[in-house]
């Protein structure tokens, strides 16, 4: 590039244009495929390096139209959906939701009423599957009981219905005072749960192809032949 700022070819020194995209070079290649141009050009195509996917390392596309991804992130939605089904059917099960208490006996004063639920944090990859971002633990905001000035409390969903099977009355630590029929009937039937897209993608873009397809096939019972695709293998 000369002091003016304008690009000047290196080989014919016209203006307008580098030695990599030079018209004469390349006619001169064509006139004698033996010359110096053509074995520079033809080097220059060897050693230009393919594009590369940021997100499989696989050549020819990138991440935005790589397939693995595309297949992982289907997958990643459809464990997911069947995780969701599971916790809304064990909050049928316990009247839980908006308006239902969680009371704690023994400490009355973390005792709480269910404001709402943050269904972006209840995900089976929040709940520590994998290099997951745990953020179940956020996904049950109550507020204190008696102390409505008080910060809203958190809880993390599985806790809080007792996925483990064990009573929480027997163990005396906490139990739940369910949604009336009435309440619970109207809730679940406008219950609509909208699948956390934004959560599955930096998933996968943190975990990278190999990892999420390790997790994906020994934490969430993929297959491998569902996994199979053509381009690129680990």
């Amino acid at each position: 590039m000369s002091w003016t700022g304008t690009v000047r070819c290196g080989y014919c020194g016209d203006e307008g244009h580098n030695r990599r995209k030079c018209p004469e070079m390349e006619k001169a290649a064509e006139r004698n495929p033996d010359g110096y141009q053509a074995w520079e050009i033809e080097n220059r195509k060897r050693n230009k390096s393919p594009r590369r996917c940021g997100y499989c390392k696989g050549t020819g596309h990138n991440k935005k139209t790589c397939e693995r991804r595309k297949l992982h992130l289907h997958h990643l939605a459809k464990v997911d959906a069947k995780y969701r089904d599971e916790i809304i059917a064990l909050m049928r099960e316990k009247s839980f939701g908006p308006g239902a208490f969680v009371i704690f006996p023994k400490s009355p004063q973390s005792s709480m009423m269910i404001t709402h639920i943050q269904w972006d944090h209840v995900s089976i990859i929040s709940t520590g599957y994998g290099s997951s971002l745990v953020r179940a633990w956020r996904a049950v905001i109550g507020q204190p009981l008696g102390r409505k000035n008080q910060p809203l409390q958190h809880m993390e969903i599985e806790g809080v219905l007792d996925t483990l099977g064990r009573s929480a009355r027997d163990r005396g630590s906490y139990y739940i005072e369910g949604l009336s029929p009435k309440l619970a009937e109207k809730y679940f039937k406008n219950l609509q749960v909208k699948p956390s897209t934004s959560l599955y993608e930096t998933y996968v873009d943190n975990n990278g192809a190999a990892d999420t397809h390790y997790y994906l096939r020994e934490l969430f019972g993929i297959t491998q032949e569902e996994l199979a695709i053509e381009e690129p293998t680990y």
